[in-house]
């Protein structure tokens, strides 16, 4: 893909902490506008440095992260971070926390309660706007976190494992969710994640990355139709390939990437 056309261009991202750990080594990466990607990848692959690269909360030590055209650098409107937790306000009710939010990007009063309703009516938690977050089970407070991200409405979001603490049947649930939400929006969402069914379920496209350093192994066009169900067993064919891909891949750079053969001899399909 051409990095002009991009919404999102990476261009030979490097990044170095302070304990000389290198994060992230020649990385290129572009995303088109209304593109899901997921970064999947196992602990230390770099794969939340460079959402938070993206967000602009990292600074690189080297390459460029561009949003339509302009380099990044630091924090704007035009994108969100969703965390691992919720991080509502403890003392605001659901409703007080989105009319926080919107009042934050500077929404006009009149807007913010009516505009706060309707995202909480999309995230199916109608009834529990008065409700207190310590009142909240984890699925709910994620549904009023994805609530108060959507109704800022920013043009990318960018999410770090925002699924990870929840309950299998939950998390199922979750997926669902921001899948429809996806589907009516069009967002350009980029989503981190370790699970593969997770990455599989979601993404239209699964960058694969492997640690130490930080880098970019696989790039896949996930080209099943949306929305699409946990059960279907495409997925589970799938992430057959991914798994044996990502066990090849948890080691140092200096050993090579699985070889299109070796790959297809352990899963059985042909990429």
């Amino acid at each position: 893909m051409n990095a002009q056309r991009a919404k999102i261009a990476v261009a030979e991202l490097g990044h170095r902490y302070a304990n000389k750990v290198i994060a992230l080594k020649n990385v290129n990466l572009n995303i088109r506008s209304g593109e899901f990607v997921c970064l999947l990848g196992p602990s230390g692959c770099g794969k939340s440095t460079l959402l938070y690269a993206l967000a602009g909360h990292v600074k690189p030590t080297g390459g460029t992260v561009a949003i339509d055209g302009r380099s990044i650098s630091g924090p704007a409107p035009d994108r969100l971070l969703m965390f691992q937790e919720a991080a509502l306000f403890p003392w605001m009710t659901v409703l007080g926390n989105l009319k926080f939010a919107l009042a934050a990007r500077g929404v006009p009063r009149k807007e913010r309660e009516p505009r706060a309703r309707e995202f909480i009516r999309r995230v199916h938690l109608s009834g529990f706007e008065d409700t207190l977050p310590h009142q909240l089970s984890g699925g709910m407070k994620m549904r009023a976190s994805l609530a108060r991200a959507l109704a800022v409405d920013s043009a990318v979001l960018l999410m770090d494992e925002p699924f990870g603490s929840l309950d299998a049947q939950t998390r199922v649930h979750m997926q669902e969710l921001l899948q429809s939400i996806w589907l009516r929006t069009s967002k350009t969402v980029v989503f981190v994640t370790h699970d593969v069914h997770e990455a599989l379920m979601l993404g239209t496209r699964v960058v694969v990355m492997a640690p130490r350093p930080g880098r970019i192994v696989k790039d896949l066009e996930v080209h099943l139709p949306m929305p699409r169900s946990a059960e279907d067993a495409r997925l589970d064919e799938m992430a057959r390939y991914l798994r044996v891909l990502m066990r090849q891949v948890e080691t140092p750079e200096s050993t090579l990437v699985p070889s299109r053969q070796r790959v297809e001899k352990e899963t059985g399909l042909q990429q």
